[in-house]
């Protein structure tokens, strides 16, 4: 059983609990135990993982050509003298 006001820690893949300490050490140690799991490999994916060819077919200028909408995107930029009109 977990004693009222408990901390849980998770240090890579283990899971400790610790006792309450004052509220700056115990956000001290959730910093730093947060900053082992970023450190250790494959704990935290970053959430853009760039890919070129991805990018170009979302944003490229045949996928602005292909619609109406897209067209007019590319009307707009070059009205306002852009140097380069998409992805």
């Amino acid at each position: 059983m977990r004693p009222v006001g408990a901390v849980a820690l998770s240090v890579g893949r283990v899971s400790r609990e610790v006792a309450a300490f004052p509220s700056i050490f115990s956000l001290a140690i959730e910093s730093a135990a947060h900053f082992v799991c970023v450190a250790e490999e494959g704990c935290v994916k970053r959430t853009y993982q760039p890919n070129n060819r991805r990018r170009a077919k979302k944003h490229g200028f045949r996928h602005r050509m292909s619609t109406r909408a897209g067209r007019a995107v590319l009307r707009a930029r070059r009205a306002k003298g852009r140097h380069s009109l998409s992805a």
